[in-house]
């Protein structure tokens, strides 16, 4: 978990039925990572504290993930905004490329709490049943619940 810190990477682990990475603060990196059914979301990017002085969630701003590879779970793989709704500060500059992402249900990929704009790449792929989808066209064809201002960026 990212709690207090910045600047950090999470790179070339396997997480392997774990509870997977909670996110908060700045310039975070997780990059070429197996998540193998995690016990929670793999991924969860948490809303941040408004309070200036101390916060429990330092606001998550300037956060890539790349290169990962989410297997199957019964959680979404990523979570934005996540945390107690006193947590009110979205996520932000987010950028989610190359990874891939073998669901079960397409629902379950990523679940959207509260966020604002992220750069959700096209180099994310999808594998289902031997089927590779791309992110975008999956999210852009309303096949799945995303919020409007996020499809719209996918025009």
């Amino acid at each position: 978990m990212f709690r207090q810190g910045q600047d950090n990477f999470v790179n070339e682990n396997i997480f392997f039925k774990s509870a997977g990475i909670r996110v908060s603060g700045i310039n975070q990196t997780i990059s070429d990572n197996y998540f193998f059914e995690s016990t929670r979301s793999p991924i969860r990017i948490m809303s941040g504290d408004s309070k200036p002085i101390n916060p429990v969630y330092k606001p998550v701003k300037d956060l890539t993930i790349s290169n990962n590879y989410f297997e199957s779970s019964e959680y979404p793989s990523l979570t934005i905004g996540a945390g107690p709704k006193k947590y009110t500060v979205s996520p932000v500059d987010l950028t989610i490329t190359d990874n891939t992402f073998n669901a079960i249900n397409l629902n379950a990929i990523i679940d959207w709490k509260k966020t604002k704009e992220f750069d959700l790449s096209k180099t994310n792929n999808i594998s289902k049943q031997d089927k590779k989808i791309n992110i975008i066209d999956l999210l852009a064809s309303k096949s799945i619940p995303v919020p409007e201002s996020i499809r719209k960026q996918l025009k």
